[in-house]
């Protein structure tokens, strides 16, 4: 399912699991810490899906759901899951492999619509382009509300 939503993504190199590396004694060199591992769309995904499923359960509102993990995602993972969901069977195949959104078509089809939607800003303008991706809140340059 991840590739069909993100198809071409880069290799990522593999570490070796923290119980096989080699640590050098404590005193003998410094240890700088590790960056948290840049997780690949895919994997964002797969711990996004499990969680939408417990908010659909929880009847949560799929607007703060969804601009809560719209903060999580780059704009071209966002317009990745757009292209997906404007599939006209977006649904079977997002279900088929993870059944227990069944119970929960009509809350994952309000996030759909919340994402396919144009943003207000956008429909009040001549369309030049057409962007599904919701510009996300910026704050003032002086400071000022």
């Amino acid at each position: 399912l991840m590739k069909a939503v993100f198809p071409a993504q880069p290799a990522q190199p593999q570490s070796l699991p923290a119980e096989i590396q080699i640590v050098p004694p404590a005193d003998s060199v410094p240890v700088e810490p590790q960056k948290p591992k840049e997780l690949t769309p895919q994997e964002k995904m797969e711990t996004i899906i499990p969680a939408l499923i417990q908010f659909a359960e929880q009847k949560a509102d799929p607007g703060e759901v969804h601009d809560t993990y719209q903060a999580l995602i780059t704009d071209e993972e966002y317009e990745a899951v757009a292209n997906f969901l404007e599939q006209a069977d977006w649904w079977e195949r997002l279900s088929k492999p993870i059944p227990q959104m069944v119970p929960h078509k009509e809350w994952f089809s309000k996030i759909r619509e919340i994402i396919l939607e144009e943003p207000e800003e956008e429909q009040a303008q001549p369309v030049i382009g057409v962007s599904r991706i919701k510009p996300k809140a910026k704050s003032p340059k002086n400071g000022k509300a």
